[in-house]
């Protein structure tokens, strides 16, 4: 299910999420992928990269069921709070 090699360099993790090695490094810069400082070197552990991917997963799904104006179904998304939340029983 993982692969062969816990932590993954910036170079690695690029080609394995099919991004640029400037994006990998900027997500990390930013506190918006986890990983290790290691003296210079960044290096990202991929437990922690596949559990913040699959976090990723969902919101990305959350927002595209939401997107969906032809739902009648009383459901409002919530921005503040990420979630969806029930007309009928707010009102």
């Amino acid at each position: 299910m993982y692969p062969e090699k816990r932590f993954y360099n910036a170079k690695d993790l690029s080609v394995y999420l099919g991004v640029t090695e400037d994006a990998v490094r900027k997500w990390a810069l930013r506190g918006q992928i986890p990983y290790v400082k290691l003296g210079k070197c960044l290096r990202f552990d991929m437990i922690r990269v596949n559990g913040w991917l699959k976090k990723k997963e969902c919101a990305f799904f959350r927002k595209e069921f939401i997107a969906d104006d032809s739902r009648d179904d009383g459901l409002e998304y919530n921005e503040a709070e990420g979630r969806l939340t029930n007309l009928a029983r707010i009102l």
